[in-house]
């Protein structure tokens, strides 16, 4: 019994951390993510979490003001971004 408990535990120390496996993981973010976040904090200096989905981009905000003059962006977001997609704004 002491033999499998030794056992078990230098493989637990041979494998690989979930952390160390998270940290080596190269993110490669959409390019629309980045150029709504500039275009967002450049022309309003302000912030906003932009998601990526299939059908859509979705970018969220903090305030009805911001969503609004975005809203009238949009057609220059999606240039800006060369998508065809839907931008959907939300307020958080």
């Amino acid at each position: 019994m002491v033999a499998f408990i030794v056992a078990v535990y230098n493989h637990i120390l041979e494998m690989d951390h979930l952390s160390d496996l998270l940290l080596n993981r190269k993110y490669d973010e959409p390019a629309e993510i980045g150029i709504i976040r500039r275009f967002v904090s450049e022309r309003y200096q302000a912030s906003a979490e932009v998601k990526v989905l299939p059908d859509r981009i979705v970018i969220t905000v903090a305030g009805a003001a911001l969503a609004s003059s975005l809203r009238s962006d949009m057609v220059e977001i999606q240039q800006l971004c060369q998508t065809t997609k839907d931008i959907v704004i939300i307020i958080r």
